[in-house]
Parts: structure tokens; C-alpha cells; sequence
């Protein structure tokens, strides 16, 4: 059976309700294409085309020995894959097929661990118990029914992991996941699992450190975000929690106690000597922080604190080595070690096509360059990868993307939303010029304070800075039921703002995009600024530097499709359902006179508009008797239409 036969035969047959949709069909059609033929193909799906069936059903088409991964960016749409949509058409498939959700190996118990590892004894014994009765070893499971800690303690990990030389290795649940996962016909990952998990086979080859078995074809849903994702993947970082955890793994070794405790000491006394240096190097980072220094410089103070730290790790390694190799725990710390050295190499001897930078989490060093990598990893060695998001394009194109990622000749295609944007009002004051000034800021609170208290429903209002979301903040407290960013974790707050019906939720990048609340929970979105990336955000600037070094436009290569991508993401909150219809105010008005002023239009949905000074904007509502029905509250219109 074809794709096409499937939504115009069988689909409305089990799915009375079922309405074809075009843009559905015509990717399907052209993702049946690419996974047939090979190759790479672009596909942006607006918002509302159904792109999880359109991809899902070619890939179930495929040979039937073909495995297929399906890629996300987030546990939103992993969740919705295995929870609703791949269980539906199991239903209505004619052959039966297998599927299954791979996270990374931390999140599974190691069994190992769980035996060998100084712990909390209450904790040992309920996870004792609890592996009798789970049947995934997946943490996740246990999450607020042990310590942290110890669930750090006891996820599987490469390092200590002996394959099949471990005693435990027939009970072992990441031994079994890989067992599953070679008869499944889809797999379910996310980006940074896939990519790390590509990267391992083509420097090393297949091993005992793998997860996924050998994938034939892969599509990359929520793609937009794949060039950070492989730039974090490529690169190396070493963060302060990796000191701690190798301080805290050591100390609770009961194998290396027990095979040599006076080398163990030896050990910890040089760990210990690390804290003094990690503490060093995090006052340092505060106080740049305080100068708004984004970038650490590589001549400074805190290169040196670095170079210690990474002293005093080569002498714990080497007196690791000095352990048998039996020695499972002292092997493991070894290869642990051994990769923060190397971050520390990597972050103190920063190379032309890399940029190295420190923050309270850490050390970075990453490529500024991923395309030759994703080729080697991704592309190249599978004979198909489609990429798809419902913003995937800027100034309605694919240049972007196919330069930072290296494509060269995918199949592209650029399909509309079937949802009707003349419902949405997109409102522009031509007054807010100058958006970096505290009067901009100050007004932007101000008309909130006066047009959000009438707003039928829920309000986003997004922002480019954590400054600008605590200026809002202040400005709205009392007036409005206020949802802030970093009060509750991110699920929560959404789930309260829903249930509010009402609220506002201010929010800076995480709740741009990924974000779904249909009706009438949320009815206007107000973006702040133009979400151009901060021009001192090291990745950025020195990506921005390689462009203007070649003689390149900085700005049209890499700011503006940057803050379009983003702006589109943002736009894209209000419109989750057919029925779906409200405002969104962009308070920029510099993108009605810049030059980039006809990239951002081309970039957006047509949608009913309004232009003109901020302060008309709700008396312009209240003159229109339809926009005042759909966005404000009866007594607000009621008012304002019995004066015509």
C-alpha cells in the first residue's frame, strides 16, 4: 500500500473524522521518496499538517529488515510518538511491528553498581525490591522515591561497563534494551542520544559502549536545533558536577578500598587538593559574570586555575593506573579522568576552527564548524535522513540550514499550515525604536499593565533576557495572575498557567518554542524584542568572526536567519488547533522600517495586522466589534460597541 492509499483509503475508513489534508499527502509522498531512493530531504511542515503520521507511515513502508530512528528535540513529541500516534497506527497496520522509546544509558540501573557501591542502605534495599518488578531498569521509574545522589550513583555507564565479561551481564538492562531494540522496526531517540551514539561508531567502531544496534534510515523531526546539538555533541566540556561525581565515585569505592586503601588516600588527597582550584575558578567566573563578560579569555587567571586542575587529574590518573586491571572501579575512574585531562587540553589549547570558553557550569571547547562531522556521522553512512520541522526555512528558504549543516542537493519541500491565520491579529506599534533603552522596557510594561487585564484568556509574553523578564515581572506583580520562568520547573508552570485559564507566563527561550497550549488558555502572545542571538555569546561570536574573516555578510549569514528561526518558533505559540484565534503584538518596531523588514514578513503567516502608535493599539481592538469579541473580556467590548 502507498502512502497516498493509506490517507485517502484506509486512514478514513478507521478515522471517521479524519479530514485529508494536502500538505499531509505531499509529505508523506515525498518522505516515502527519500526513504526509498536515498538521500537527504528538507521538509517544513506548518504547524497543524500532521507530520508525525506523514513521516511514521513511510518509514513503517520501508523493507521490512530496515530500521528507522525517529529523532526528536524534545520529551514533549517523544512522549506523543510512543504514547498516542505510533500505538494508533499499530492499530490500524496490517503487519504487526515493533517500537520502542531509547533514552540515554544513565538513565537505566546498573546492576553492578547497585552491589558494589557505597550507598544509602534504605535506598539499596527498595531498588533491590523494585528490580524484581520493573522490566526496563529505566530510573526514571524511581524518581522522588530515592536520593539523587544515588541514583547518579547507580545509572549504567560506559566507563564501568565490562560487556560481557561483567557477572551481571545476562541480567543487565542496558544488555537487554540493546536485545530489544535489533528486533524493533522504529526507534524513538532524541538528538543528543543519536548523534553521541553516531559519533562513537565512526571513531571507534561498534562496541560494548553502544545503545542503538545499525540504523538504516533516520528522520530528524524538530531539526532546527541540529547544529547546537552537534556542536555540543562534537565538542568537550567539563563541567564541576564531573570533579564532584569523580571525588564522590572515588570516596565511595568499596572495590578500591578493598584492593588497596592506601592507594585509594593517595588518590582522594589529590582530589581534594582539585576543590580549592574549582573554587578559585568559580569565583573568577562570577566576578566576569558581574562584568558581563561572556567569554573567559585563555591568558587569564582562570587558565591557570585550569591548568592546575588539570595537574592535579594527570596525578590522579596515573595513580589510578597503578590499580590492577581487574579492577573495575579503578579502570572506570581511570578512563574518567583521562576524558576531563583531555577537555582540559582541549579547553586551555583552543584551535583555529574551535572556540573555548568557561561559565558556572564549566569548561567548553567546541567546533565552530559541524557540516564535514555531520557528513562522516550522519549523513554519509545511512541511506537516508530527513529533516523536518514546522520552522525550518528563513526569508522562505532553505539556504541557511543546507550551509550550517552542508547540504548540498536535499529533497526540499516548504508546506503550508492548513490553519486560517486571518483569525490571528498581528499588531505592530511603529513608536518602540530603540529596543536595547530602559523607556522601551518601560513602556512595554506600562501598555501591558493596561491591555492584559482585558485579555479573554491566557497570555505569553516572551522575552530575550532574563533583565527584561524581571523589569516585566515588577511592572505586572499585583495586576495580573503572574507565571514567571524559574519558579516552578517548566512543566509545572505550564500546567498551573493552564489551569489558571487566564494567567500570564513570562518566559524567556525554552518557552519560544516546544510549547502547546491550544484554546482559549492562551489567546495572545506578546513578543518583547526581536530575538536576535547576544553578540557576545562565545559560540556565536566566534562563528560571527569566521564569517566576516571570509569577507561574509555576519549579520544577513547568521543574526537575522537566527532571530527569524526563533521569531517564527515565538509566532507559532498562539495557532495550536483549527479553531485556535487571538493576538500577537511584536513590540519591535524596527521591523517595519529595517532592511530586514521584508525577510521577517515573508518569514510569518499572513495574518490580519495592525500598525500604528502603542498607545491605540486596545482602543483600535474595541472599535473592531469581531477582534473585541474574540480577544477581550464582554464588559471591556460591551462598552466600546454601544458607542456605535
Amino acid at each position: 500500500m502507498t502512502v497516498k492509499e493509506f490517507f485517502l483509503e484506509k486512514l478514513p475508513q478507521k478515522m471517521p473524522y479524519y479530514e485529508k489534508r494536502d500538505a499531509q499527502i505531499q509529505m508523506a509522498e515525498l518522505v516515502e521518496q527519500t526513504l526509498t531512493n536515498g538521500g537527504e530531504a528538507l521538509v517544513e511542515a506548518g504547524t497543524g499538517t500532521g507530520k508525525s503520521l506523514a513521516y511514521l507511515v513511510p518509514a513503517l513502508n520501508t523493507d521490512a529488515n530496515d530500521v528507522v530512528a525517529i529523532s526528536t528535540g524534545t520529551k514533549n513529541l517523544q512522549e506523543q510518538l510512543v504514547k498516542k500516534d505510533i500505538p494508533f497506527l499499530k492499530t490500524l497496520w496490517e503487519e504487526d511491528f515493533s517500537y520502542m522509546l531509547i533514552q540515554g544509558r544513565s538513565n537505566y540501573l546498573c546492576l553492578s553498581k547497585l552491589y558494589n557501591t557505597l550507598m544509602n542502605e534504605d535506598d539499596r534495599a527498595f531498588l533491590k525490591k523494585w528490580v524484581e518488578e520493573t522490566h526496563t531498569g529505566n530510573l526514571n521509574e524511581v524518581i522522588g522515591k530515592i536520593d539523587w545522589d544515588t541514583r547518579q550513583m547507580v545509572g549504567s555507564d560506559p566507563d564501568y561497563c565490562l560487556g560481557q565479561r561483567c557477572s551481571m551481564y545476562k541480567e543487565c538492562f542496558t544488555t537487554l534494551l540493546r536485545s530489544q531494540a535489533k528486533e524493533c522496526k522504529l526507534l524513538v531517540v532524541n538528538h543528543h542520544l543519536l548523534l553521541t551514539d553516531l559519533m562513537i561508531k565512526y571513531t571507534a567502531g561498534f562496541e560494548q559502549g553502544l545503545i542503538l544496534p545499525p540504523i538504516n534510515h533516520i528522520i530528524l523531526d524538530e531539526a532546527h536545533h541540529i547544529e547546537d546539538i552537534a556542536s555540543d555533541c562534537f565538542g568537550q566540556e567539563v563541567t564541576f558536577n564531573d570533579f564532584i561525581n569523580i571525588k564522590n565515585q572515588t570516596a565511595s569505592s568499596k572495590e578500591l578500598q578493598r584492593k588497596d586503601i592506601a592507594l585509594k588516600n593517595r588518590i582522594e588527597n589529590e582530589l581534594d587538593e582539585v576543590t580549592s582550584y574549582i573554587n578559585r575558578a568559580k569565583e573568577i567566573i562570577r566576578q566576569k559574570e558581574k562584568e558581563q563578560e561572556d567569554r573567559i579569555e585563555l591568558n587569564s587567571e582562570l587558565a591557570l586555575v585550569a591548568g592546575n586542575i588539570k595537574s592535579c587529574f594527570v596525578e590522579a590518573r596515573n595513580l589510578l593506573s597503578e590499580y590492577d586491571e581487574d579492577t573495575l572501579e579503578a579502570m572506570a575512574l581511570y578512563r574518567k579522568t583521562a576524558r576531563v585531562v583531555s577537555g582540559l587540553e582541549a579547553f586551555l589549547n583552543e584551535e583555529q576552527d574551535s572556540v573555548s570558553w568557561a561559565n558556572r557550569k564549566g569548561f567548553y571547547n567546541v567546533p565552530l564548524k559541524v557540516a564535514e562531522q555531520l557528513n562522516n556521522v550522519l549523513f554519509e553512512p545511512h541511506h537516508s535522513v530527513v529533516l523536518t520541522s514546522a520552522t525550518l526555512s528563513t526569508s522562505g528558504n532553505f539556504s541557511y540550514i543546507k550551509s550550517r549543516l552542508g547540504l548540498e542537493t536535499p529533497e526540499e519541500a516548504i508546506l503550508p499550515s492548513p490553519f486560517d491565520y486571518s483569525k490571528v491579529l498581528l499588531a505592530i506599534p511603529n513608536d518602540l525604536h530603540r529596543p536595547n533603552s530602559d523607556e522601551y522596557v518601560k513602556k512595554i510594561g506600562e501598555h501591558l499593565q493596561e491591555i492584559l487585564p482585558q485579555i479573554k484568556g491566557g497570555s505569553f509574553v516572551l522575552c530575550t533576557s532574563f533583565k527584561m523578564v524581571r523589569a516585566l515581572q515588577d511592572a505586572l506583580r499585583g495586576k495580573v495572575n503572574l507565571y514567571v520562568q524559574g519558579e516552578q520547573s517548566p512543566q509545572d508552570l505550564i500546567r498551573s498557567f493552564i489551569e489558571d485559564g487566564s494567567g500570564v507566563l513570562i518566559g524567556v527561550d525554552s518557552f519560544w518554542e516546544g510549547v502547546d497550549v491550544p484554546g482559549e488558555a492562551l489567546k495572545a502572545v506578546f513578543i518583547t524584542k526581536m530575538p536576535f542571538p547576544v553578540p557576545t555569546e562565545p559560540l556565536f561570536e566566534a562563528r560571527r568572526k569566521l564569517v566576516e574573516e571570509r569577507g561574509g555578510n555576519s549579520f544577513r549569514e547568521l543574526s537575522l536567519p537566527i532571530a527569524l528561526l526563533k521569531l517564527r518558533q515565538g509566532f507559532g505559540r498562539l495557532i495550536r488547533r483549527q479553531s485556535d484565534e487571538g493576538l500577537v503584538v511584536i513590540y519591535d518596531s524596527r521591523i517595519l522600517v529595517k532592511n530586514y523588514k521584508r525577510d521577517v514578513f515573508n518569514s510569518l503567516p499572513t495574518c490580519s495586522e495592525w500598525r500604528g502608535p502603542l498607545d491605540e493599539l486596545s482602543e483600535y481592538i474595541k472599535s473592531e466589534s469581531c477582534w473585541c469579541e474574540k480577544l477581550f473580556k464582554k464588559p471591556n467590548c460591551a462598552s466600546s460597541i454601544g458607542r456605535f
